[in-house]
């Protein structure tokens, strides 16, 4: 069962070998913003839920560019605030690019390209692959300083993208799809868009309870996606990730720290109104006090494991008319 969660989150997930992992996306939006809003989180992660569109290229570069470009069509909201500090202009995914984008000797002397050179060298890895292994191997060293509690802001974070959250979003993506996409219909795009959500929640929802879970069981998630992705052996794939790990343990949060800096200093120009509307006053308690008789979804989570929790959540999943074959 385990395995077949792993390649469900991998499918999701493996498109992202180009830009940060889920638990840094939220780290960096928290950081730049000041914010530990649930939405935030969610909304600093949302953008890449292009990853689950399958066999549908059009719809798939087309969604990417709706999320990663043009978020500010949706109503202003702290869900807003986390997507626009994603994007790929001058936002999170900019600053992870640089060293793809500006073949400089500047670029060259970037923390990122520093180590994915390293780890390319190695194990004779192409850079994509190296880029794999360096971004979650941050994400994994996250999780074992932050503790359980980075587990629980992306539960919270899946929990709070309710229905209503979702249908902002498809009515503000659903006509440019449409038109960006031949054939398709305005229907089409909104069945499209759902889906989508849909299914990207439920992937941040099983790689949030890996890591609410011990570090073990958040390491052997990555080692199973690593795997998948690379086409690695599951040995192979853990040595790879823990080199990965090792080698950014010491200066990766300086690193981290030092691109929220410029984030901040980003958003408070490109993004003034939303950041001020939203940030400094969202301020949330810290999902480590977080009461689950108050929050019923986080408490049934929590009460179901991992296991069940994914196994539960895949079988609806799998019975939804939207749900792609496997």
């Amino acid at each position: 069962m385990m395995r077949y969660v792993a390649l469900m989150t991998g499918l999701t997930l493996a498109a992202q070998a180009f830009a940060w992992g889920p638990a840094t996306h939220a780290y960096l939006a928290e950081r730049a913003t000041g914010s530990t809003r649930p939405g935030l989180h969610f909304g600093s992660i949302l953008p890449d839920m292009n990853n689950v569109v399958f066999n549908k290229p059009d719809v798939f570069d087309a969604m990417r560019t709706l999320t990663h470009y043009e978020c500010s069509r949706l109503p202003s909201s702290c869900l807003v605030l986390g997507m626009i500090s994603h994007n790929e202009a001058w936002g999170a995914d900019w600053y992870s690019h640089q060293h793809w984008l500006n073949e400089t000797a500047e670029a060259e002397a970037l923390y990122s390209t520093r180590k994915i050179r390293q780890i390319e060298d190695e194990f004779g890895l192409r850079p994509d692959q190296a880029e794999f292994l360096f971004e979650f191997a941050i994400d994994y060293l996250l999780r074992v300083e932050d503790g359980p509690g980075l587990g629980r802001k992306l539960l919270l974070g899946a929990a709070e993208f309710g229905p209503g959250q979702q249908q902002q979003l498809i009515d503000a993506f659903a006509v440019p799809l449409s038109q960006r996409v031949a054939g398709l219909s305005i229907e089409q795009a909104r069945e499209e868009l759902r889906a989508a959500a849909r299914q990207y929640r439920f992937a941040i929802e099983v790689y949030g309870t890996a890591y609410l879970s011990d570090e073990t069981a958040a390491f052997d998630m990555l080692t199973s996606l690593t795997a998948f992705y690379l086409c690695l052996d599951a040995a192979t794939a853990a040595d790879g990730l823990w080199f990965a790990v090792e080698l950014c343990r010491d200066d990766y949060r300086a690193e981290l720290d030092r691109i929220a800096g410029l984030l901040r200093a980003d958003l408070a120009v490109h993004a003034p109104e939303t950041l001020q509307s939203c940030a400094w006053g969202c301020s949330a308690p810290a999902p480590e006090t977080t009461n689950a008789a108050v929050d019923p979804v986080l408490g049934a989570m929590l009460a179901l494991g991992p296991l069940r929790l994914a196994g539960r959540r895949l079988g609806r999943i799998r019975r939804g008319v939207n749900v792609r074959s496997e």
